[in-house]
C-alpha cells in the first residue's frame, strides 16, 4: 500500500521482447539480407569485371606497342622450321615430338611491353641452343603473372601458373572437329560467307602462306622458316574495316579446354588454344570430361565437352551475360553473349568492309 492508501502490485516492470516480437525481428533482418545480398554480389561482380577489363586493356596496349615497334601484330603462335611448309602439309602437330611444344605465343612477344623483360629473356633462344632445338616458351611454363587471370573465373586459383583467361582473335576461321562423333555446328554456315564479306578460309590449325588466308588480326600459328617474324605479317593497314571495328583480344576459360590441360601456356602456342576463332559460339560451357577417342567417341558424352575443339576453343567467361573484349584500337568493351552471330563474325573479320555499330553489341 502506498502513501495514498492504494494498493500496488509488487515487482519491477518487465522489459524485453516476446517470442512473437523476436521472430518478427528475425524475419525483417532475413528480408533485408535477402534484398541486400544480390546487390552485394552484383557490386562484387562489377568490381571483378572492372579488374578484368583493366587487365585486357594492359594486354591490348602492349600489343599495340609491339605493333608500333615492329610494324606488325605479334604472331599468334610461332614455331620454328628450317624450310617452308604448305598449309596442306602442315596441320595441327606442327613439328614432331619432342619439339612440338617449342614455340612462342603472342603473349610471349609482348612481354617487354608488359615490363617483363627477364621473363622474355628466359624464354628466348639461349646461347647453348640452336634455333631448331630451342625450348622457347616451353622453358617458362612454370612462371606466371597476375594479369593472366580473370578474377571472375572461380577456378583461376587452381590453374597452373602460366594458364591465362585471355586469348587473341583469329576472326571467322573455321575450326576442325575433334574426334569422330564430335560436332562443330557453325563451320558449314560460316566458312564461306560472301554476304558477310569473306570467302572460304583454311582451318585455324593450318599455317597460312598469305595474309589473305587470315580473317582476323592473328593467325593461330605461323612457322619461322628461317624468318624470326614468321611467314606472314598482319599490319594495322591490313585492317581496312578499321581497328576500332575489329576484335583483337577476348576472354576464354582454360579449365574448359583440353589443350590447356595438355600442355598449353600463355607463353607457348600449342595447337590453337592461344588464338580463338569467332566462328565458335559465345559462352559455351564445355566441362572437363574423359578424353574422347575413336573407341569412346565424343557422342558418348555429348558435344559440349572440353575435348571437342569445335566448341571448347571459344571465347567464354564467367561474367553474367557476356564477355569483355579488347578491340584493335585498344578500346575495351563488354559484348553480350546474345549478340547476333553474323554480327560477331563482322567484328572478328578485319577486311569484310562492313563496320558494325556499337549499338549492335
Amino acid at each position: 500500500m502506498n502513501a495514498a492508501g492504494t494498493i500496488t502490485h509488487g515487482g519491477s516492470r518487465r522489459s524485453g521482447l516476446t517470442l512473437v516480437e523476436l521472430l518478427a525481428v528475425i524475419a525483417i533482418i532475413g528480408l533485408l539480407v535477402g534484398l541486400l545480398l544480390p546487390a552485394v554480389q552484383s557490386a562484387r561482380e562489377s568490381a571483378r569485371r572492372s579488374q578484368c577489363s583493366n587487365r585486357l586493356k594492359q594486354l591490348a596496349t602492349a600489343v599495340l606497342q609491339y605493333e608500333s615497334s615492329n610494324a606488325m601484330f605479334p604472331p599468334g603462335g610461332l614455331v620454328w622450321s628450317g624450310t617452308p611448309h604448305s598449309q596442306t602439309t602442315w596441320p595441327w602437330q606442327v613439328v614432331t615430338s619432342p619439339f612440338d611444344l617449342n614455340s612462342w605465343s603472342w603473349q610471349y612477344f609482348i612481354l617487354p611491353h608488359m615490363e617483363e623483360m627477364k621473363l622474355f629473356e628466359d624464354g628466348a633462344i639461349q646461347s647453348s641452343e640452336s634455333p631448331a632445338t630451342a625450348q622457347r616458351g616451353q622453358r617458362i611454363t612454370s612462371r606466371g603473372a597476375n594479369y593472366l587471370r580473370c578474377p571472375s573465373d572461380p577456378a583461376a586459383s587452381t590453374y597452373k601458373a602460366s594458364w591465362t583467361n585471355y586469348a587473341a582473335s583469329a576472326g571467322p576461321q573455321f575450326t576442325q572437329n575433334a574426334y569422330p562423333g564430335c560436332n562443330a555446328p557453325w563451320n558449314s554456315s560460316y566458312m564461306n560467307r560472301t554476304d558477310l564479306g569473306y570467302v572460304s578460309s583454311n582451318s585455324s590449325g593450318q599455317i597460312p602462306n598469305r595474309v589473305a588466308d587470315i580473317r582476323g588480326l592473328f593467325s593461330a600459328v605461323v612457322t619461322g622458316s628461317g624468318n624470326p617474324n614468321g611467314n606472314v605479317r598482319i599490319t594495322a593497314a591490313a585492317a581496312p574495316d578499321g581497328l576500332s571495328n575489329t576484335l583483337m583480344l577476348g576472354e576464354t576459360i582454360p579449365g574448359e579446354n583440353r589443350f590447356w590441360h595438355s600442355s598449353s601456356s600463355a607463353w607457348q602456342q600449342y595447337h590453337c588454344s592461344n588464338v580463338i576463332s569467332t566462328v565458335i559460339g559465345l559462352n559455351l560451357a564445355t566441362p572437363r570430361m574423359p578424353d574422347c577417342s575413336t573407341t569412346t567417341p565424343c557422342a558418348r558424352f555429348g558435344d559440349m565437352v572440353y575435348g571437342n575443339w569445335g566448341m571448347s576453343i571459344g571465347f567464354k567467361s564467367k561474367h553474367p551475360g557476356g564477355l569483355v573484349f579488347a578491340f584493335g584500337d585498344g578500346a575495351v568493351r563488354f559484348v553480350s553473349e546474345t549478340i547476333n552471330h553474323d554480327t560477331f563474325q563482322l567484328l572478328g573479320c578485319r577486311h569484310d568492309r562492313k563496320p558494325v555499330s556499337p549499338t549492335e553489341f
